[in-house]
């Protein structure tokens, strides 16, 4: 059939294979041409994936992959609507067309032909409104939807290449968006479709499909680094490079995947879009994502993701606010995070990710950020929050993370620990800082090789991140691997070398293996980075106490004393100097201290050397058995 199809401000000219908008020609690709031609003489109909296929790639065997990326590109030209996705099925042009006969320049009327087509879903088009383009956030997401599946797919499909692509999966780091809207105020918005990028990647397809996580992937924010090098430094087949444009009305976001070891672009997509109705985005990304790369999903997951769960979006303001102060981890950052999510919080009470973030802020704040307040009472804080929100969504994993943070560290509920570590996983077994945090519990209940199992888990999927780099080293140097705890802490250092907790855990490590000299330069380099005289003056009088300089300890442990009545000095760094000195007694008093203000864990009560002098004590085994530890 030739001639021409029109449909609202278009003409598809078929003798010259060419698309018109007016006067002004749109660009496309013979096979965008000849997806749309098929599209549009089937009008109204229900045209199947394999029947597109077939049609356009006779005589290539080709995946979905192809077919989504030239749907994508039309829908960029002609608009969101024209085209009507079909879940599992296919598609449907929805405008009516109109076929020309003759050359536009010399249309008899009468030959005209009309086709008439009664499309199933009304057109609705929307007025253009004057937005900051943070409004915007839900039609970015929908965005971002499209970027994802088109990048499962491929990379699904890369790997089924090979049988050695298939021995392992994919790895990819999401690089941060950046930021080329011309307002830095729009930076957490940026930072909040990195997270959200990297968050439903992850749980695309987690035994075929490797994430890295957040941490390590900021790192390269704002980086001229070369893409090779990139890849090489978090070990990753793919990066994902994009980037955020926009007006008061419209928001543009180009993505592309470049392959790590050349620097090859493997796949670009470019999306424009303004503001709709909210919808619940994250929901519609899963469910867009899981259908395209044919994902069994089970009941419980296809119900969760199908319940409808608008924000407001205000609210998600607040809690995208609130990511980007937390993950500042000082102080201010994470007083203000708290009040963004708060704010989340009073104006929708339902928003479950704000709650999870609130949990995640107190549990932060717990590691002496908050010195005037009792350390009970923000666990406390913490657990409800926790609770809160797996009371609106059960399957949020950052939730049960924090509650079983909370049970760990704070309540002794061990089993209960165990239980919601385990599910975190389960949930998204990309979540390093999971693996993180289980590990330590594993360490805490002498299980050792369990232990470097998870935090080297967790140092696959974030090799970048400081916190997981120097525990890791702690949990070597608790398991045994005194050579193998000294590298992993100086690759600590080497991310940051003037990190005061780096220093301090390596002057542990060095005490523990009775290298006094080296860890007296380790805690004294700690107390100096660390900006005054007593969170690790603790650890230069314990060495001083065990290396026989008993004067010089006594001494620092008078400053420590004084200092307790009017900060926090952990109960637990007390009794390590006494136990150091030789005072059981004294070292048994402030091991129930420490044990009360929640700094002796069963992390130090099982494994410290320390305590090794006191271990046979009847009232040590009294507050072994009041923690529900076994002696």
């Amino acid at each position: 059939m030739k001639g021409s199809w029109r449909f609202e401000a278009f003409r598809l000219d078929l003798d010259h294979a060419e698309l018109w908008s007016g006067n002004h020609p749109v660009p496309l690709s013979p096979k965008e041409f000849e997806t749309l031609y098929v599209l549009v003489e089937n009008a109204g109909l229900l045209v199947s994936k394999e029947e597109l296929i077939s049609r356009v790639w006779p005589d290539s065997f080709v995946g979905d992959g192809s077919l989504a990326r030239n749907i994508s590109a039309l829908r960029r030209s002609l608009g969101d609507d024209v085209i009507q996705t079909v879940s599992r099925r296919g598609y449907r042009f929805v405008p009516p067309v109109t076929h020309e006969v003759c050359s536009p320049k010399a249309i008899d009327p009468v030959r005209a032909e009309t086709v008439q087509v009664q499309p199933e879903i009304a057109q609705n088009t929307p007025a253009v409104v004057s937005v900051p383009l943070w409004r915007r956030w839900p039609r970015l997401l929908s965005a971002v939807a499209l970027v994802l599946t088109a990048v499962g797919v491929f990379l699904l499909w890369t790997q089924n290449k090979s049988g050695a692509a298939a021995r392992r999966p994919v790895r990819i780091a999401v690089l941060p968006f950046v930021n080329l809207t011309g307002d830095p105020n729009e930076e957490y918005l940026c930072d909040g479709l990195t997270e959200a990028m990297i968050s439903e990647l992850s749980r695309l397809s987690p035994d075929r499909l490797s994430v890295i996580a957040r941490t390590s992937a900021m790192h390269y924010k704002g980086t001229t680094a070369p893409i090779p090098q990139i890849g090489r430094d978090l070990n990753v087949d793919y990066l994902l490079e994009s980037s955020v444009r926009g007006s008061t009305e419209r928001a543009h976001i180009t993505t592309q995947l470049v392959r790590a070891s050349d620097a090859t672009h493997q796949w670009t997509g470019e999306y424009e879009r303004d503001l709709k109705d909210l919808v619940s985005v994250q929901q519609r990304v899963a469910i867009g994502i899981a259908e395209e790369i044919r994902l069994s999903l089970n009941a419980s997951t296809n119900a969760r993701l199908r319940q409808p769960s608008p924000v407001d979006p205000e609210a998600y303001r607040y809690y995208l606010l609130g990511q980007f102060y937390w993950n500042k981890r000082d102080r201010e950052g994470l007083l203000t995070a708290r009040d963004y999510f708060q704010r989340a919080i009073d104006r929708d009470s339902q928003f479950a990710k704000a709650y999870a973030g609130l949990a995640n802020t107190y549990l932060v704040l717990a590691a002496g950020y908050l010195p005037d307040v009792p350390i009970r009472e923000i666990y406390a804080q913490g657990r409800a929050a926790s609770q809160h929100a797996l009371d609106l969504d059960e399957t949020l994993p950052d939730a049960h993370a924090a509650l079983a943070f909370v049970q760990m560290m704070d309540e002794w509920n061990w089993s209960g620990a165990e239980a919601n570590y385990r599910r975190t996983l389960t949930l998204d077994p990309n979540d390093a800082n999971a693996h993180h945090w289980y590990a330590l519990y594993l360490v805490g209940m002498k299980r050792p090789q369990e232990a470097v199992k998870e935090i080297r888990c967790a140092l696959d999927l974030d090799p970048l991140s400081l916190a997981i780099s120097y525990n890791a080293g702690f949990i070597y140097a608790l398991a045994g691997m005194h050579e193998e705890a000294v590298r992993q802490l100086n690759r600590a250092l080497e991310i940051d070398p003037n990190n005061a907790v780096a220093h301090g855990l390596l002057g542990l490590v060095y005490q523990r293996n009775g290298q006094y000299d080296l860890s007296m330069a380790e805690f004294q380099t700690a107390q100096k980075l660390s900006g005054g005289p007593v969170p690790y003056l603790g650890g230069v009088a314990s060495v001083e106490a065990l290396s026989g300089h008993r004067q010089d300890a006594e001494k620092h442990l008078a400053v420590l004393l004084k200092a307790r009545e009017k900060q926090v000095v952990p109960g637990c760094l007390l009794a390590f100097i006494y136990a150091g000195l030789g005072e059981t007694k004294s070292a048994l008093r402030w091991v129930a201290a420490g044990v009360e203000d929640r700094s002796c864990s069963a992390i130090e009560i099982n494994n410290d050397t320390m305590f090794d002098v006191i271990r046979a004590d009847p009232r040590f085994l009294d507050i072994q058995r009041e923690m529900k530890l076994q002696p």
